[in-house]
């Protein structure tokens, strides 16, 4: 850990030396570029050259942060890897546990919902008995009626070192993309690219048209 920490600070500081060059650099060239003009070739051969400078820069600049980064990446990647492989069994293990609890307590739950159904088919029967014996109307007495609960579930377990809480969370899964509307459907713009790449030129809904661009070399 200690060699990782010297690392990162032999690499800053050889970073900060390294933007320091860079920036006096761009300034010189920033002030190329802004004194530019276009008006013929010749200007226009300027302008080339100075654009193959300028990526060229970039390019160096790209080479020297990776030259940084990547021994830094490399180590990150390793120790990222080698925590995740440590915890890996212990996210497996409270996945495993919090599959048995809710199992559960959707058992309990489903047993819940019967035995209320049933008490309260028994308090609408009983109602409509009731409206016979005193000759009102099965309506009037539904109304009447006092519809039975059963309790629902404690929605946290607390437990010695710790507690959970329960939540209903409202998901959902496609069962039938042809009735899914098309506000939630995606373009899939890289396929679009691909097959006008390939040659195509004409697709519904699909303005194709071209436009110059410019490749440094």
């Amino acid at each position: 850990m200690f060699e990782i920490i010297y690392l990162i600070s032999k690499t800053m500081e050889q970073n900060d030396k390294k933007l320091e060059e860079i920036k006096k650099d761009t300034k010189a060239m920033t002030t190329k570029v802004s004194k530019m003009t276009i008006s013929n070739e010749k200007e226009v051969m300027q302008a080339t050259e100075l654009l193959s400078q300028v990526k060229a820069r970039a390019k160096r600049i790209e080479e020297i942060r990776l030259n940084y980064t990547k021994p830094l990446n490399e180590t990150l990647k390793k120790i990222n890897a080698d925590f995740k492989g440590a915890l890996k069994p212990y996210d497996e293990m409270e996945a495993q546990i919090k599959r048995a609890i809710i199992n559960y307590r959707a058992e309990i739950e489903k047993k819940r919902r019967e035995e209320e159904m049933r008490l309260q088919e028994e308090a609408r029967k009983k109602a409509i008995e009731e409206a016979k014996k005193n000759k009102i109307s099965q309506k009037k007495a539904l109304e009447n009626m006092v519809v039975p609960t059963v309790e629902k579930q404690e929605t946290t377990i607390q437990s010695k070192s710790g507690m959970v809480k329960t939540r209903m969370v409202t998901k959902f899964k496609v069962v039938d993309l042809n009735k899914v509307p098309k506000k939630y459907w995606v373009i899939d713009e890289s396929l679009i690219r691909a097959d006008v790449r390939s040659g195509l030129m004409k697709i519904d809904g699909v303005e194709i048209y071209q436009e110059e661009e410019l490749s440094v070399y």
